[in-house]
C-alpha cells in the first residue's frame, strides 16, 4: 500500500485468488485504512446506473475515496467499449488507491490491459 502499486492477481479457479485479496483487505482494515471490496459485475452494474441517474462523477469518487480498492472476479464479465470505459475512468481516478484485481484471465490477455 505503502507504494501505491496495483495488484493482479491470475490463475485458475480454486487457488486463493480471492482468499489473497480478502486478506490483503482484512490486513489494510487492521491497519486503519479503509478498503471497499467489489466484484467486477457489481461494480458495472453501479457505474451504469450512476451514469444513467447522472451521478457517475459522484459514483466514481466512492470507490476510489477508501485507501484500497478491490475488484473482484475481473475475468467472469465480458466488457463492451462503455464498461471498459468506466473501468478505465474509474482506473485513472483511483491515483491515491491501490487497486487490487483479481481474474481467471490469462496473463497475455491482463498485460495487455494493465491496472498502472
Amino acid at each position: 500500500m505503502k507504494e501505491h502499486e496495483n495488484p493482479i492477481f491470475l490463475g485458475p479457479p480454486g487457488i486463493g485468488k480471492t482468499h489473497l485479496a480478502v486478506s490483503i483487505c482484512l490486513q489494510a482494515i487492521s491497519q486503519g485504512y479503509k478498503t471497499y471490496f467489489v466484484s467486477a459485475h457489481d461494480l458495472i452494474i453501479q457505474l451504469r446506473k450512476a451514469d444513467s441517474d447522472g451521478k457517475l462523477e459522484k459514483k466514481l469518487r466512492s470507490f476510489v475515496k477508501p485507501r484500497l480498492l478491490i475488484i473482484d472476479e475481473m475475468g467472469y464479465m465480458k466488457l463492451d467499449i462503455g464498461d471498459a470505459d468506466y473501468l478505465n475512468r474509474l482506473l485513472l481516478s483511483s491515483a491515491n488507491a491501490p487497486v487490487c484485481g483479481r481474474s481467471n484471465l490469462n496473463d497475455t490477455i491482463t498485460r495487455q490491459t494493465e491496472l498502472d
